[in-house]
């Protein structure tokens, strides 16, 4: 096993056992044995905020800003992350910056930039800061913001002051400048401590931000919590009416109505406030600070503002106040009973409860990893897994909610709010952060409306670096809270060894994002380490046999599916009642073919567990191997039936009926996806196939082309490339075909399609193409025997080449059980080897099960009709 440096963690020369990153010749003593995470290394990082690295050490990306100190946007290879290098040049007040550095660094919330690193030299100072990617306050002020987004955005700037005003730390320079978002929208205050050192006291009102500084400032007088508060108003002031609160064009009038108090009316605002918050703002603009309100009570009114916004108010709480007295008079004696709900309505905080256990789709996304710590990334993406899966089981069988798997939300390009509620229609997600806080970690647990993006509640808790690991049981135990739902356990973690359960959550977190490059591969390393120290870890074995099916996939190598089929066997070895030995027997048996075993299989299960909906929709790929679509359908409608929005099961029932020419229920089920999750491309893509079968070009190619337009893939390009083809485009048609397969090397209908775009252009390339073709279905037939499509491809591309004793073999063996597309391959297979009775006789009846008979007809590939004739014979 590898050893690392304990001062900087990074691996040791094997030879030496010298660290080529600080050169420290290390003994054994120093040495530790590569974990999921290093303990100790944090505590030195921690004392040594004041290091003597050089700014040489950080790749340099961009300029970012310029001025009295400059931002940098840089990247750290020693941590891997990216971070902000503010540059500022020597002068007499450095080591006051640096205390202030030094104090801030401490501050740990999601709502502040954190402060990573000083580096001080003789010749400039740095002050290395988490990267913030996205806009400020000030570019949002410019755009229509909702009042629930302004809300949230309250409330956030609020808490961040509190926390360090709490902390004893001022910022001095609050305004809208120095107020992010980073691409979760979530609000991050930069700038803590530094900018009074990095002006001067002397030149704040210039070098600082007029319109925002506290009148007893101009008057030289210290900074001070209220100093911030007054600046906090003018901020919110300026958020909530889209206007400074002091506005003059002069420095001079500016100073003079800040220390005159000549603030404008809040009220005279359109701001869909309530009056008591306008109150409040308008008196953090007083002239004296001893009159400006206390933190407390905004924090606590926009915390009710929240809640309201989240909320839509009932019928009762519609009414005007002379409506209530009115109707309450009447009906009170008769109807209270039956009107209580409506005569008194629950309070804000009870609706907001009832709507939290209400939902029915919950998406759980990894904890924003506040300092980029790559293990702690891991440990966070492990965790999602882990809870998704737990209260996955919680939500299907105590309450009416579903969650997301995991698996659907790790394919997301942005794990964002917006787009998991975009794509999977989530009323709620959890999420939140974790950041560094010495030797512990500060957890910060978010539920937040998928609708609106404002969180709803939250929840905060520190773990030991030591027991992070362990903390799954912790997050678990609040997220039950927090969504209201009732006491549960989750699994036991199935090791007694720590050792074996780090490397089994940080496999867990590799899997979390297997279409990250290596991935797939380090979580099957992690699982091998976790079974190397637990030789009885079945919940490796699990997970270890699907990353080993996931790496099938994406290489079509069949090793992998040996490697799948050895950690199955260990497992039924292990523990052969295990529920999961089954399920997983029965995914190899479908992947080779065996649909009879794996229905088997799958119809015990289910008939143990009715109310696993994945049962029902893995029964239905079997029913489908086996020709049986009408019990496949079935087993899809069963499956959504329990989770009626479950995208992925709408999706492949769509498949069934656009494979078995049921356009029009294809379409209606499509349609339904994309109202459900309007930018998921897998909708449109079905909606353009279907729409293609049905013989609506247009409509067609629009769907396919907005699809792609949102998730560019090989099936995309493909089908776009396909609908060029038809229209005789074939140098566009060639163009969509390179494209799809520079994304999907493997796919033989790929490599096919281009062939058949170069045997009409008379290519040069034409034969080498249609091997291509022929050598990768072939290699799909040979894995799996049942796959009928695969196997007339081949036999289709076999016959374009010449090789027709091997293509006459396989079309021999076609079945009434075919499909459409089977057939119609087999007629071209025919035509190309000039057998042109038993070409019309395939195509005739690919016709007849449903293949677009204008498409058969108008295709250029016949090599032995020409349209006309092939229309006049088939219409005899």
């Amino acid at each position: 096993m590898s050893k690392l440096c304990h001062h900087c963690g990074n691996l040791l020369d094997p030879l030496s056992a010298i660290c080529t990153h600080c050169n420290d010749s290390n003994t054994d003593a120093d040495l530790e044995i590569t974990q999921v995470i290093t303990l100790g290394c944090d505590e030195v990082k921690e004392a040594a905020i004041v290091t003597q690295r050089n700014l040489s050490d950080f790749d340099v990306l961009s300029t970012v800003s310029g001025g009295f100190a400059t931002i940098l946007k840089a990247k750290d290879p020693l941590l891997e992350r990216t971070v902000a290098l503010k540059l500022v040049p020597n002068n007499d007040q450095q080591s006051d910056l640096v205390q202030e550095a030094k104090l801030a660094s401490k501050l740990s919330h999601p709502n502040i930039v954190t402060i990573h690193e000083i580096i001080q030299s003789d010749e400039q100072l740095a002050i290395v800061m988490e990267w913030v990617d996205g806009d400020n306050l000030k570019a949002k002020i410019a755009t229509e913001i909702p009042l629930k987004e302004k809300a949230s955005i309250a409330l956030q700037l609020c808490n961040a002051i509190e926390y360090a005003h709490k902390n004893a730390i001022l910022h001095c320079d609050i305004k809208p400048d120095n107020i992010m978002f980073d691409i979760h929208n979530q609000l991050k205050v930069l700038d803590f401590g530094l900018s009074h050192v990095l002006g001067g006291e002397s030149q704040a009102a210039t070098i600082g931000s007029p319109a925002y500084l506290a009148p007893e400032l101009y008057l030289g007088q210290n900074a001070s919590k209220q100093s911030d508060l007054f600046a906090l108003g003018a901020v919110l002031f300026e958020l909530f009416s889209g206007e400074k609160a002091f506005d003059g064009k002069s420095l001079d009038v500016i100073k003079a109505q800040i220390t005159t108090g000549e603030a404008k009316n809040l009220a005279d605002k359109h701001t869909q406030l309530p009056e008591a918050i306008i109150t409040l703002i308008q008196n953090l603009l007083v002239v004296e600070p001893s009159k400006r309100p206390p933190l407390s009570d905004l924090i606590d009114a926009f915390t009710d503002l929240n809640d309201a916004l989240v909320q839509k108010p009932n019928w009762w709480q519609r009414r005007a106040p002379w409506q209530k007295v009115s109707l309450s008079g009447v009906l009170l004696g008769v109807m209270a009973v039956l009107l209580q709900p409506i005569l008194f309505p629950p309070s804000n905080q009870q609706i907001l409860e009832k709507r939290i256990s209400e939902n029915k789709r919950i998406a759980v996304l990894p904890l924003q990893n506040i300092n980029d710590d790559p293990q702690v990334q891991l440990f966070s993406q492990g965790l999602a897994v882990t809870l998704s899966t737990e209260l996955g089981k919680v939500g299907r069988e105590k309450t009416n909610s579903w969650v997301i798997p995991s698996a659907e939300v790790a394919k997301l390009k942005n794990l964002t709010v917006s787009d998991v509620y975009t794509l999977y229609g989530a009323d709620l997600v959890l999420t939140g952060s974790i950041q560094h806080l010495g030797s512990q970690r500060l957890i910060n647990l978010e539920l937040i409306d998928g609708a609106s993006g404002v969180a709803l509640k939250q929840q905060q808790f520190k773990v030991n670096v030591k027991d992070l690991f362990a903390s799954n049981q912790a997050v678990f135990d609040k997220a039950i809270t927090m969504l209201n739902w009732p006491k549960s356990k989750m699994a036991n973690k199935g090791t007694e060894f720590d050792g074996a359960y780090k490397h089994y959550i940080a496999a867990i977190g590799y899997t979390f994002r297997s279409d990250q490059k290596n991935y797939i591969d380090n979580a099957i390393e992690q699982f091998n380490q976790a079974i190397d120290l637990d030789e009885l870890y079945v919940d490796a074995y699990v997970n270890l046999a699907y990353a080993y099916l996931n790496k099938f996939h994406k290489t079509k190598d069949e090793q992998w599916l040996l490697q799948y089929e050895n950690t199955v066997s260990q497992l039924a070895e292990i523990e052969p009642l295990h529920p999961e030995v089954s399920y997983l027997e029965h995914k190899l048996a479908l992947r080779r073919g065996n649909a009879v075993k794996a229905s088997n299989l799958l119809k015990a299960l289910v008939i143990d567990n009715p109310n696993d909906e994945y049962l029902h929709f893995e029964l239905a790929r079997a029913y489908q191997q086996l020709k049986e679509n009408a019990l496949a359908e079935q087993s899809y409608k069963a499956a959504l039936k329990i989770v009626p929005n479950h995208w992925k099961g709408l999706n492949q029932l769509g498949r069934l009926y656009y494979r078995t020419a049921q356009y029009d229920k294809a379409i209606a089920t499509y349609q339904r996806l994309v109202s459900l999750t309007p930018k998921n491309s897998s909708a449109y893509i079905g909606l353009s196939a279907s729409f293609y079968g049905k013989g609506d070009l247009q409509s067609a190619l629009s769907y396919a082309k907005e699809g792609n337009t949102l998730n560019p893939t090989a099936t995309g390009y493909s089908n776009i490339g396909g609908f060029h083809f038809i229209l005789g485009q074939y140098s566009e048609a060639i163009a969509a075909y390179k494209m799809s397969i520079a994304l999907d090397k493997k796919n033989y209908f790929s490599w096919g399609n281009l062939a058949d775009s170069y045997w009409l252009t008379k290519h040069p390339d034409t034969n080498s193409t249609y091997k291509q073709a022929a050598d990768l279905a072939e290699k799909v037939f040979s894995i799996n025997k049942q796959n009928s499509r695969a196997k007339l491809a081949w036999a289709y591309y076999k016959a374009r080449i010449g090789e027709s004793a091997d293509a006459l073999q396989i079309l021999d063996s076609l079945s009434h059980r075919d499909n459409a597309t089977e057939f119609y391959l087999a007629a071209q297979a025919y035509d190309a080897l000039n057998d042109t009775k038993s070409a019309l006789k395939k195509l005739k009846l690919a016709i007849a099960k449903g293949y677009p008979k204008e498409e058969a007809i108008t295709s250029p590939l016949w090599k032995n009709w020409n349209e006309p004739e092939l229309r006049s014979i088939i219409a005899d």
